[in-house]
């Protein structure tokens, strides 16, 4: 079995802005006595979700988690093998050429 971890990195000004990004996001559900409209509406618009909008992809929400701690870590804690560990936590960027 294939098994991958991707790893996405961000800069935001709060641990809750960060999570308004990577989490999905609920509106506040309509009152009892809405009707069925505006119920349904409120249903086909929730939850909204900026990371998986941007990806483009399906994402499962059980499987993303939004670290505010020391990344790497909490990533050693997760993966079994070293190399994948070092892989991830030592991963530099490509460069474009001067």
């Amino acid at each position: 079995m294939n098994k991958m971890v991707h790893v996405f990195f961000g800069n935001f000004t709060s641990v809750e802005a960060a999570c308004r990004y990577t989490e999905p996001q609920w509106a506040d559900e309509p009152d009892d006595d809405a009707s069925d409209e505006v119920y349904d509406a409120w249903e086909e618009s929730n939850p909204t979700w900026s990371l998986a909008d941007d990806l483009g992809v399906y994402l499962d929400s059980d499987f993303i988690e939004t670290i505010d701690e020391d990344f790497c870590s909490y990533l050693r804690t997760q993966l079994a093998k070293e190399a994948d560990f070092l892989a991830v936590c030592f991963w530099q960027p490509k460069k474009d050429p001067p």
